[in-house]
């Protein structure tokens, strides 16, 4: 078994005077056994002597810091484990504890492109990775009016992503679709 890779897109998610959200999508490669656990650190930044400290191990993608300590400045580490190795770890930060703002939009970087052809029958899903803080609201447009959802098309959107499902594509269902 072989350690698995860093946790994707690892991100603050919301930031107050004594607390740090995170968010994180599982690692693409799980070393070739299942992910089983998360290990989240922190490193005070004032107190880098001190160095990395063990917040918690779980099992889910997301994770709250609390009893942080108002203006102090912090880095956050995720690292992914399976049954007989650790990821390197994915960090994000430093980041100072208070009410902060990051404006609303989606990470594109693992987008190919902003055209998708797709055969007759087969389905269509666009995943867009979220970033903002507060959590940001998001629209799935059609032409020039809101998505409407279905049977065939389904729109979710959770604390790290959205994503548009399009099921058995037909012609009909050609045209610009947006997200805002």
């Amino acid at each position: 078994v072989d350690a698995p890779e860093s946790p994707r897109n690892l991100r603050l998610t919301e930031v107050t005077p004594h607390t740090v959200s995170l968010a994180w999508m599982k690692p693409e490669f799980d070393g070739g056994s299942r992910v089983t656990s998360y290990l989240i650190e922190v490193l005070q930044t004032s107190q880098e002597d001190m160095g990395w400290v063990r917040l918690t191990t779980l099992s889910l993608t997301r994770y709250t810091a609390t009893e942080l300590t108002e203006f102090e400045e912090y880095k956050f580490r995720v690292s992914a484990l399976n049954v007989g190795a650790q990821s390197i770890p994915a960090e994000v930060g430093p980041v100072v504890c208070k009410e902060l703002i990051i404006p609303a939009g989606f990470d594109m970087t693992e987008l190919k492109g902003d055209t998708f052809t797709v055969k007759e029958g087969k389905d269509l899903s666009v995943v867009l990775p979220l970033v903002g803080v507060p959590k940001p609201k998001v629209t799935w447009l059609r032409g020039l009016g809101k998505l409407r959802e279905s049977d065939s098309v389904v729109v979710k959107t959770n604390h790290v992503q959205t994503t548009m499902l399009v099921r058995k594509i037909r012609k009909a269902d050609g045209g610009k679709y947006m997200v805002q």
